[in-house]
């Protein structure tokens, strides 16, 4: 089955959001610093990268959260919680 080309080349990283230099480096400091804020409100054109800085967001979270807690609740499956972790 053929990749969606928005899914092949989206950015993995913070360092590859193209276009967002500012919004990068916000969230790259917030990351460090463990310091999230409870919400965040992406706005504007399609195609300027919403998407993508929000699921480059809930990655940094789950990391954190895999390294946090040695033991993951029942309710969480550590595979997936890991596979997550690591895209």
């Amino acid at each position: 089955m053929a990749l969606a080309i928005y899914r092949k080349y989206r950015p993995r990283i913070f360092e590859d959001l193209l276009g967002q230099e500012l919004i990068s480096q916000i969230l790259k400091n917030a990351a460090s610093q463990n310091k999230f804020s409870h919400a965040y409100l992406f706005s504007g054109p399609r195609g300027s990268g919403k998407t993508t800085a929000a699921r480059l967001i809930s990655k940094q979270l789950i990391a954190g959260l895999v390294k946090r807690m040695p033991r993951l609740p029942s309710l969480a499956n550590p595979v997936i919680i890991a596979r997550l972790a690591r895209r």
